[in-house]
């Protein structure tokens, strides 16, 4: 009886899902779940939506479901499990459950409750509104992101941020190719103080010097974006000690402290 119930509530709730009634849709897999039938599809559709909806603790008791009934299923579909509990055990710090899982999965990290420091080379995460930020990824869901970003809502140096364990596509950058990745959530803000830029420089000889010297900022290091705008004025936004870098580089050119104008660069600080 408890599985006629159980077919009959999860093709309830993906109907639901299909139409778009979420809400209706997770009360169907929840209500199929909760007849502790030993199947993980309720779990894992009503977890896919606490994903979606960034409920990390209620997502990871419906993998944490799922993962305990793995029994018959094909191998993708058992990864995905996986995949998804080792993601929200992230989110919430569960450095044992998250080890474990890519452990069993087969990346290189040892189980361990200790948070993971380690390398898993250069990437690109993409918000909501399609802006990507570059990112060193610490571990199979989390990284930092390596550049500046142009305004104080999105993902900014420094910060750590979660992303998802997939990559939807790949971006070619320079001879090779870096994973794009959803980004799901900022989970700390390095919170470095930052600062907007103006560098005043209107005729040619020193629009061409100011050419010169962000180009070599632009090699050194990912620093704030320094844009031209029409009227031949550079105007940007630098974080922390990025700062500092930008005043040595342009050496030309003075500037006293933070809020004050000297010749051609004013910083503001916000």
């Amino acid at each position: 009886m408890s599985e006629v119930e159980y077919i009959r509530r999860l093709n309830a709730g993906l109907d639901l899902q299909e139409s778009g009634r979420l809400d209706e849709a997770l009360a169907k897999f929840i209500e199929a779940q909760s007849l502790d039938f030993p199947h993980s599809a309720a779990a894992v559709n009503a977890g896919l939506i606490y994903k979606q909806r960034r409920q990390w603790s209620k997502m990871h008791e419906c993998f944490l479901f799922a993962s305990k009934h793995l029994h018959g299923l094909v191998s993708w579909k058992r990864d995905s499990i996986l995949w998804n509990l080792g993601l929200s055990s992230t989110a919430l710090g569960k450095w044992t459950i998250a080890s474990r899982m890519w452990h069993q999965i087969g990346l290189p990290i040892s189980v361990s409750s200790d948070e993971p420091q380690l390398s898993f080379g250069d990437a690109i995460i993409e918000s909501v509104d399609r802006k990507r930020f570059s990112v060193v990824t610490i571990d199979p869901c989390r990284g930092r992101v390596q550049e500046v970003a142009d305004t104080a809502d999105d993902p900014d140096l420094g910060d750590l941020v979660l992303h998802d364990v997939s990559p939807f596509e790949y971006e070619s950058v320079g001879d090779g190719q870096r994973p794009v990745f959803e980004l799901l959530a900022v989970l700390n803000h390095s919170r470095l103080p930052a600062y907007t830029v103006e560098v005043v420089a209107q005729s040619a000889d020193e629009i061409a010097a100011v050419d010169s010297r962000l180009a070599k900022i632009n090699a050194a290091s990912n620093l704030g974006r320094v844009q031209r705008r029409q009227d031949g004025l550079r105007v940007g936004r630098v974080v922390g000690p990025q700062l500092q870098t930008l005043i040595d580089v342009m050496s030309a050119w003075e500037l006293e402290r933070p809020g004050r104008q000297v010749n051609s660069i004013a910083v503001e600080e916000k």
